[in-house]
């Protein structure tokens, strides 16, 4: 399949053609093969065989940063292309990758690149101005990631399971069609820069999100995490105890890693290695699993501490809490069992007095501890409050 990506699909048939027929009732080595793949065709095919044949694993490439300017009727379009590994620590050189450009409008402008080694800046001239842009958008590689796009069409049902990335999406509002793009990268993200807050990043895979969204577009995302075996890719993150486990964002690839600002973490147990966390409004970019910064003593959950109010008490499902931040800050929302077991973590971004609604559906009745603290250790404050159904 990749030798066909690499050659093209009527080369391609032409040599199979060509070689099947000269080599008929032979026996042909992986170097002869090549050699005479090269003979037929003309090509200098050691770039596919170094990397296919004869070294292990796969590489998947993504647009790490692009830019755009416009000369005369002509938009010129920048890209950085970013190569990354599974079961290899060899780059494929000289990759030819389709090369799709989208518009804001849906229009599409398809050519080809070729990529090389960790990074590479490539050059295309365009009839139109970029939204968004895709690597690879036919497979014609088989790469290191799984894709799937769908279009969102108000008042239409559709799976909101994506099978390929096993990425979950629910709308909150949609105002027109919106096409949502998921990559699932079955690679180690950058490991920095990082945020003071992440604690340690995922180092097997992570998620590139994008899409033409209109505005006014909100959308949810669920992803969940496995690491009971030791062929999960969350296996070795969790290391037996999901306390801490959050999802980091960025924007883009030259960005930060941070806290997701709008994240609620489910682990049911923290030691069953298996939970799924919610991205309550989902936005474009890099998502990773990661473990972040946590304190828990069971000292500063035994009373209420600091100016915080929660409402309404009992509750059954939705909790409100208002309060003060210092700052720009992004905030824990941390539901701990009376025994000190973290059972829940939301996120939110706040800037002095804010006011956030906490869906705790997923708790059994009794009684609990709601702890805010920002992700940079200010404790908020911290409150009793009961769900009672």
């Amino acid at each position: 399949h990749n030798l066909r990506g690499y050659l093209g699909d009527e080369v391609f048939r032409q040599a199979m053609h060509d070689v099947q027929t000269n080599y008929a009732n032979t026996t042909i080595t992986a170097e002869g093969f090549k050699d005479a793949l090269e003979a037929v065709t003309g090509e200098d095919l050691d770039p596919f065989f170094d990397a296919w044949v004869f070294a292990p694993g796969f590489a998947a490439f993504e647009v790490r940063d692009w830019d755009y300017e416009i000369v005369g009727p002509t938009v010129v379009v920048t890209a950085s292309i970013g190569q990354k590994l599974y079961g290899t620590t060899q780059y494929h050189n000289e990759v030819p990758l389709d090369f799709t450009v989208i518009s804001s409008s849906g229009a599409v402008f398809e050519t080809s690149i070729v990529a090389s080694g960790l990074e590479s800046s490539v050059v295309v001239n365009c009839p139109f101005i970029p939204a968004m842009i895709v690597l690879n958008r036919h497979n014609r590689l088989n790469q290191s990631r799984m894709d799937d796009e769908i279009t969102l069409v108000p008042g239409e049902t559709f799976n909101t399971i994506l099978p390929y990335t096993q990425f979950r999406i629910y709308e909150n509002t949609l105002v027109d069609s919106t096409l949502v793009r998921i990559d699932h990268m079955w690679s180690g993200p950058d490991q920095t820069p990082v945020a003071e807050d992440i604690i340690s990043l995922s180092t097997t895979h992570y998620y590139n999100v994008d899409g033409l969204w209109p505005e006014g577009t909100s959308l949810r995302g669920r992803l969940y995490y496995y690491g009971s075996t030791v062929n999960d890719l969350d296996h070795d993150l969790i290391d037996g105890d999901e306390t801490g486990m959050v999802l980091a964002w960025r924007p883009n690839a030259t960005a930060t890693w941070q806290v997701y600002w709008d994240q609620t973490v489910n682990t049911g147990s923290v030691t069953n290695e298996t939970g799924y966390i919610t991205m309550n409004t989902l936005e474009k970019g890099q998502y990773a699993f990661a473990k972040g910064t946590i304190a828990i003593g069971l000292a500063e959950l035994s009373g209420d501490v600091g100016e915080m109010e929660l409402y309404p008490v009992p509750t059954d499902r939705d909790l409100t809490v208002s309060g003060s931040a210092p700052g720009n800050s992004t905030i824990w929302f941390d539901v701990f069992s009376t025994e000190g077991r973290l059972v829940q973590r939301s996120t939110q971004k706040a800037a002095g007095a804010f006011t956030s609604t906490l869906d705790l559906s997923d708790l059994a009745k009794g009684t609990y501890v709601l702890r805010a603290m920002t992700t940079t250790g200010k404790l908020i404050g911290t409150r009793r409050f009961e769900v009672a159904r």
